[in-house]
C-alpha cells in the first residue's frame, strides 16, 4: 500500500517568463484598445496559426446581451495567457488598464506577454521594468513615414 498526501490549490502561478510559457500554452486572452482592432485581429490570426492557440477575442466570443465584464474577468482567469496589445490608443483605454490589472494580479508577469502596435509608447508604472519595444514596429513605422499622403 503507497500513500501519497497530495495539496490540490487554487492560483498556482508559473513564473516561467510568458514567451517559456507560450510554448506550452494552449489558449490565451488577447487585451486590446477597440481602435487598433483591425491590426489585432490580424495578429491573433497569425498567432492562432503558428502556435495553434484558442484564443479569446472580445468582438468574437462574446454573445449579444451577455453580462461582458464577469465574462472577461473569468477569461483572464481562466487562459494560459494573456497577450497585451500595446498602443497609445490602448495605453489611454481604461477597460485595457483594467484588463491588464486583472491579469497581473491573477497570472502576475509570467502569465502575460506584451505585443507592442507602435514604438514609443510608455508602459504602465507598474510594468516599467519590462521591455515595450519592437523592432519590427521600427520598421514598420520608418515604411509608412515614406509613404505619399492618400489622396483624398
Amino acid at each position: 500500500m503507497l500513500r501519497i498526501n497530495l495539496e490540490i490549490t487554487a492560483g498556482a502561478r508559473d513564473d516561467r517568463p510568458a514567451a517559456d510559457r507560450a510554448v506550452g500554452a494552449r489558449t490565451a486572452f488577447a487585451s486590446y484598445s477597440s481602435k487598433d482592432r483591425a491590426r489585432v485581429l490580424d495578429r491573433v490570426a497569425a498567432v492562432r496559426i503558428a502556435a495553434g492557440l484558442d484564443i479569446f477575442l472580445d468582438c468574437l466570443s462574446l454573445n449579444p446581451g451577455e453580462a461582458w465584464k464577469p465574462r472577461l474577468a473569468q477569461e483572464i482567469r481562466a487562459r494560459d495567457l494573456f497577450l497585451l496589445f500595446w498602443s497609445p490608443d490602448s495605453a489611454q483605454s481604461q477597460w485595457v488598464e483594467w484588463e491588464w490589472r486583472t491579469a497581473l494580479a491573477e497570472k502576475g508577469e509570467a502569465g502575460m506577454q506584451l505585443h507592442p502596435l507602435a514604438t514609443g509608447v510608455m508602459p504602465p508604472e507598474e510594468l516599467k521594468h519590462l521591455h515595450f519595444g519592437d523592432v519590427y514596429m521600427l520598421v514598420r513605422e520608418a515604411g509608412e513615414a515614406k509613404k505619399p499622403p492618400a489622396a483624398g
